[in-house]
């Protein structure tokens, strides 16, 4: 809304534009008037007594020297002085009556002449300014790089809050926005890495920062050289033990988008959260893993009648190992028939022999990247994301759940690289992380294709995501749905008016076919509690800064 208050006359004549004015009006008549009366013969009669001429051939000489460096015109000041003080007080009269005149009548030179601002009647939605986007140009070791400037320097954002990317595939998200940020952010970091690309390039230069470990069951790499056990540290004496459990079920089990199955799907979870505790509490330490619980759901029917009679009598976790089997107990023969069925569909990818042997044991923990800086890749085929995807659920689970619990405030949060987010699935732990685990000491960066597969997870919660982002990028859009969101979030304005001002037209500050037609390496940038700008997008083997850092992969 725009101030119609009447400004009072000495609000008016106080204006920084008026007193800057009233100075124009004063000292122009002014060093005018000196000038002239330099050229009078008077002038140059007073010019005849030695000192004078002495001391004007002096200034004559440095005069070009001052007045090119710091811009004093020092001949003007000396006729000014020799002239002698009466005629300099006569020379300042008629120049201040007029400025006189001038500021009380209110004429303001400077702003009588300028074109008034574009009307904000349909919004006031605008680009960040120069001076707005400067102060991102620096950062720490430890902040993230995002967008190059015109002059080859980075964006810097040093901030907590969370990160989300848009841009389809073969864009160049890990040439111009990954790979950089790993070869510069001197801070822990978990990546997923689907080709085994960043881990190729970038292994060498993160061991200077911290230890790196490489969770690549298939080798796709060529790095592999680290396991995790999901299992490892639940504990039937812990508080956390039966919550933990279920949320490790619920990364097992994926419910597609408005899938009718939702009720075996639950069912599968409460079966599998009973078994996972089970194996946590009687099970030998070399046991107590998801390959024990692989083996559990494929018992012959007998033998897995026999353990639901041990877990129905166990007292352990408050009797929740025993209520899970009751439950599942209670189900008539066809219900229970389906969601065991279920359970051991969701679970078939513990049946690769390369899995099994990553899941048995554990060469790191996820806290320790609190503790020390330390990297995590972790690698699998895109052609094995939609069978093996849970794999890399489980993982994203326990990071997150370790690296809440671990009460250690690190220099820079843990960076979590979500590359290919959506090919993960729903996963409620990473809606709640993305609202919440900022302040324990983590920051997400999701990457997805499109706002559509955002909605297609997280339906009307997906804002959740823009609203807790400290930084949205998006750039090669090419989808109609990803280009209207970004065209909301630019802002409305008024995009022309009529000559005469009697009539604007409003807008969006970017409409959707201009957000389709950037160029190819321009980014759409939208930092917190900033306007929007453009960035530019630079590989990271054409950078300087880069160079002798990386190293060459599979893929160039």
């Amino acid at each position: 809304m725009s101030d119609t208050t009447e400004k009072t006359f000495w609000e008016k004549r106080t204006e920084p534009t008026m007193i800057g004015a009233t100075l124009s009006y004063f000292l122009l008549p002014l060093y005018a008037l000196v000038y002239l009366s330099g050229r009078s013969r008077e002038m140059q009669e007073a010019l005849n007594e030695p000192y004078r001429r002495w001391l004007y051939d002096f200034l004559g000489w440095i005069a070009p020297i001052v007045e090119g460096r710091y811009q004093i015109p020092l001949i003007p000041i000396y006729r000014y002085w020799a002239f002698g003080q009466g005629a300099w007080i006569a020379l300042a009269i008629p120049p201040f009556l007029i400025a006189g005149f001038l500021w009380f009548v209110g004429f303001n030179i400077i702003t009588a002449f300028s074109r008034p601002p574009m009307s904000t009647s349909h919004g006031s939605g605008r680009f960040a300014t120069k001076a707005e986007q400067k102060r991102f140009l620096r950062g720490s070791r430890t902040a993230l790089l995002v967008g190059a400037s015109a002059k080859r320097g980075f964006f810097h954002y040093d901030g907590p809050e969370h990160l989300l990317t848009l841009a389809p595939t073969r864009s160049g998200k890990g040439a111009s926005v990954i790979i950089p940020n790993l070869l510069h952010a001197e801070r822990s970091v978990i990546v997923i890495d689907p080709k085994g690309e960043n881990v190729q390039v970038t292994a060498r230069h993160r061991k200077t920062f911290g230890h790196v470990h490489v969770l690549d069951p298939f080798n796709v790499s060529g790095q592999a050289n680290a396991s995790f056990n999901p299992l490892a540290g639940l504990d039937a004496a812990n508080p956390d033990f039966v919550d933990d459990a279920a949320t490790l079920a619920a990364a097992l089990v994926v419910t597609p988008p408005q899938s009718r199955d939702q009720h075996f799907d639950d069912g599968a979870r409460s079966l599998l959260r009973g078994l996972i505790m089970l194996v946590a509490a009687v099970e030998i330490p070399d046991r107590r893993n998801l390959v024990t619980l692989r083996d559990y759901l494929t018992y012959p029917r007998e033998k897995f009648a026999g353990l639901l009679e041990i877990m129905a009598e166990m007292t352990e976790a408050d009797g929740a190992i025993a209520a899970a089997a009751n439950v599942f107990r209670s189900k008539n023969d066809r219900e229970a028939a389906a969601i065991l069925s279920t359970a051991q569909e969701q679970t078939s990818f513990l049946d690769s022999p390369q899995l099994r042997a990553s899941l048995k044991t554990s060469s790191f923990e996820f806290g320790d990247l609190k503790t020390g800086i330390a990297s995590v890749f972790i690698v699998l085929p895109q052609s094995r994301l939609a069978s093996h995807g849970r794999w890399v659920r489980l993982l994203v689970t326990r990071a997150l759940q370790d690296i809440e619990r671990t009460r250690v405030k690190p220099k820079a949060p843990v960076l979590f690289l979500l590359d290919e987010f959506a090919s993960v699935g729903d996963m409620p732990a990473i809606k709640t992380a993305f609202g919440l685990m900022a302040g324990y000491g983590l920051q997400l960066w999701a990457f997805l294709q499109n706002w559509g597969q955002l909605e297609e997870l997280y339906g009307k919660g997906a804002h959740t995501f823009v609203a807790n982002a400290g930084v949205f990028q998006t750039f090669n859009t090419n989808d109609e749905l990803t280009a209207r969101y970004v065209s909301n979030l630019s802002g409305d304005t008024t995009r022309a008016e009529t000559a005469d001002r009697s009539r604007s037209i409003g807008g969006k500050l970017l409409t959707p076919e201009e957000v389709m037609h950037l160029g190819p390496n321009t980014i759409f940038l939208k930092l917190k509690g900033v306007r929007p700008f453009f960035v530019r997008k630079v590989q990271y083997w054409t950078h300087r800064r880069f160079k002798g850092l990386h190293d060459a992969s599979d893929f160039n």
